[in-house]
């Protein structure tokens, strides 16, 4: 199964006819009231929107719209005193099973690892400019290669196809064996069979240690 995905910068209809539309955040969170202006946009145009980042009841998040139906996700990682997910929600799609990241969740490991557990497919990342301090001096992230480090890792990692919008575009990465040139990059649409494909070159979930994370869950969850 074809699955194309299209990255919108403003909430207009598309003359192109894609599987997913996922909205690409602007330089600052959004409010609620963001939230409805996609519902109109998802309910009037019959898609299926994957919304930028917004701040909601104090928490980050991001939404997936379609006709009669609405998933939210609340970030897991958010730092600060935002309110902290507590679950990573796996929707189901036409287009196969879809979890979304928002913001810096990308950057934890155990995030994508764990959707990919769960049966996730496609990990659809969110990620806005953001500061973080370096001995005492704040430093805003807007490096595209920064940004592109933490999803193409992930991707990597976990045999997933990673779904990155970010105030400078969008960008579709997928596991190396699913492009000619081994970069992971470069393309804007797959088919499944794809995957399965690459997962058997790269059989990430064959073997656990269990007892290995329990021997250092101190130094795992301090």
């Amino acid at each position: 199964m074809k699955i194309r995905i299209g990255f919108l910068k403003h909430l207009s209809p598309s003359p192109e006819i894609f599987d997913l539309l996922v909205h690409l955040p602007e330089q600052q969170l959004p409010g609620p009231a963001y939230l409805e202006n996609c519902r109109i946009f998802a309910a009037d145009t019959g898609c299926r929107l994957i919304t930028a980042p917004f701040l909601a009841d104090n928490a980050l998040c991001m939404a997936y719209l379609a006709p009669k139906l609405e998933h939210w996700q609340v970030a897991c990682y958010p730092g600060g005193n935002y309110q902290e997910g507590r679950d990573i929600n796996i929707i189901h799609t036409p287009s196969g099973n879809i979890a979304l990241c928002v913001g810096a969740d990308i950057f934890q490991p155990q995030y994508a690892r764990l959707a990919a557990l769960r049966g996730c497919r496609l990990l659809i990342c969110g990620l806005w400019p953001f500061s973080y301090d370096v001995g005492g001096s704040s430093y805003l992230a807007d490096s595209r290669r920064l940004f592109l480090a933490g999803p193409w890792g992930a991707a990597q990692a976990n045999c997933l196809p990673v779904a990155l919008a970010g105030p400078s575009g969008g960008q579709l990465i997928l596991p190396l064996g699913m492009t000619e040139d081994r970069s992971g990059l470069g393309r804007s649409e797959y088919d499944s069979d794809e995957l399965e494909a690459a997962y058997r070159f790269f059989p990430v979930f064959d073997s656990f240690n269990p007892g290995f994370y329990a021997t250092y869950q101190k130094e795992l969850l301090p």
